[in-house]
């Protein structure tokens, strides 16, 4: 169970550290002389390249022991964070974007698979929970923490905080989990792409994800700048927002 847990939090970190410019979006835009238009391609060209990458890399490591996956991952998550908390151009702030956007779709497709090999005599839904409770945590907590370490201490705080999370977390994970060996695999799509529920389910999902995103990523621009909301009451507002959505998830 405490390895379950490790990776739980490995899940919390890593959703932070992917979606922690929404809740700095403002401030990095002034902090690197951009518009919040420009700093929000932070989040939404990231996601764009997930969607091109995630299934060839996925292939591509399917291989590695995922002791060694997870392992590699969050330390990329920590060192990116903890450069990103450095960078005085937008640019770099890109390019370290686009190098975390590489282990997004490797990330999530490695935590789900570990967790059930990590408690075999459990439910798989029930293993698999325990990576996505950090998920849940991460949009209800996480994004509204690093919102307030950004206005208490500044946006810079905010990310090298989460980068040694990620470096410490990786540590015990090093440390807690056996050699967990992978074969090989080969992924043909063909089939699915030829089903057409397949192609319904995923092109709902794509609109979904795409409408939430479109929306939280530019939440904190539109609440200063439309509702014209006090900025101390942000993180607040994102809690209420994360608790809402944990809710509706339970109902």
């Amino acid at each position: 169970m405490l390895r379950l847990a490790m990776l739980s939090i490995g899940s919390f970190i890593w959703l932070v550290t992917e979606v922690m410019p929404i809740g700095l979006l403002t401030d990095i835009a002034q902090g690197l002389g951009v518009s919040s238009g420009q700093a929000g391609v932070l989040v939404t060209g990231y996601a764009w390249l997930v969607t091109l990458t995630a299934i060839p890399l996925t292939a591509l490591t399917s291989g590695i022991d995922r002791r060694i996956m997870i392992a590699g991952l969050l330390t990329l998550a920590g060192v990116v964070d903890i450069l990103s908390a450095f960078v005085s151009n937008f640019t770099v702030m890109a390019l370290l974007r686009i190098t975390l956007a590489f282990g997004h779709g490797l990330f999530w497709s490695t935590v789900a698979g570990v967790a059930v090999r990590l408690a075999p005599h459990m439910p798989v839904a029930k293993a698999a929970a325990w990576v996505f409770t950090g998920v849940a945590m991460g949009f209800a907590i996480g994004v509204p923490l690093i919102s307030a370490i950004g206005q208490w201490f500044g946006w810079r705080m905010a990310f090298a905080f989460c980068g040694v999370a990620a470096l410490l977390v990786c540590a015990g994970l090093v440390v807690m989990l056996p050699s967990l060996p992978s074969q090989r695999r080969h992924f043909d799509l063909r089939p699915l792409l030829k089903e057409p529920k397949f192609l319904y389910i995923a092109g709902l999902t794509m609109v979904l994800v795409m409408a939430h995103f479109t929306a939280y990523t530019y939440v904190v621009p539109l609440l200063l700048e439309v509702t014209h909301s006090p900025q101390t009451l942000i993180p607040s507002l994102l809690l209420v927002y994360g608790i809402a959505g944990i809710a509706g998830n339970c109902g």
